[in-house]
């Protein structure tokens, strides 16, 4: 009786120990799990978690960010005609890039009723790849009127055209001309701009302030809304204010804050 009370209470004491083991290594796995989930609080998001984190920091810094996907080898384009030649023509394109294109004799415009003319909204096919700002390296198949429409009249887009391109090259002779006097220049101070003189006499680096270039070279044209009297320029202050005119869209006011 004795000896099968000890072997019963040896019995016991070993599931006793077994359960202490299995307990403990339990014990181990959860703080492993806990402390290595801590340690990931600082690590980076991933997803749409991590695109969503970083929309909110661009918003939060009051910076406005235009991401450009590369030229593909082969793909489509929609722009306005800004700049145009027999031998080339400057688009302006949805994506608020200028693109400078060198027109072959092979290409197809027979979808362009009015032809390469500026301010037409036309969409491009290509073949080849652009390299950096470059399409030297493109060939355009075929060009046709974009079944895209922008919100500005043709007029408009014209005058647009010319006054990105002043801008983008600081010429600021060719930019006066495009300009209605008394002009208003407003820099945190509001100035009146009195003739084409005045206008040249700025500082160079007054008027053509990294800020400016950058709001007004990205432009999106297709998206730049019409007013009664005008339009605005660029995607943000600083913007350019563009009036209709008795001599047409001129510039009619500069506000870089």
């Amino acid at each position: 009786m004795y000896v099968e009370w000890l072997n019963k209470l040896e019995g016991n004491l070993s599931n006793i120990k077994l359960v202490k083991t299995v307990m403990a290594f339990a014990v181990a796995v959860i703080s492993t799990v806990v402390v290595s989930g801590c340690g990931n609080k600082n690590a980076p998001a991933s997803g749409s978690e991590s695109k969503e984190q970083s929309q909110t920091a661009s918003v939060s810094s009051g910076a406005i960010s235009v991401e450009i996907p590369p030229m593909s080898s082969t793909g489509v384009m929609y722009g306005v005609i800004i700049d145009a030649s027999k031998k080339s023509m400057t688009l302006q394109s949805d994506m608020g890039t200028t693109v400078k294109f060198g027109l072959n004799e092979d290409m197809d415009i027979t979808g362009v009723k009015e032809g390469i003319t500026t301010g037409a909204a036309v969409k491009v096919e290509y073949e080849g790849k652009a390299v950096g700002d470059s399409a030297k390296k493109i060939k355009i198949k075929k060009i046709t009127d974009s079944e895209k429409l922008p919100k500005l009249d043709k007029a408009a887009l014209a005058a647009a055209g010319e006054i990105i391109l002043a801008i983008e090259s600081k010429d600021q002779s060719t930019l006066a001309r495009l300009c209605e006097y008394p002009l208003v220049f407003d820099t945190g101070k509001e100035k009146r701009i009195g003739s084409v003189q005045d206008f040249i006499s700025i500082k160079k680096s007054e008027v053509f302030t990294g800020r400016l270039i950058s709001s007004v070279s990205k432009t999106n044209l297709f998206v730049t809304n019409a007013y009664s009297d005008g339009f605005l320029l660029g995607l943000s202050k600083p913007n350019i204010v563009v009036s209709s005119t008795k001599d047409g869209y001129l510039i009619t006011g500069f506000h870089y804050r």
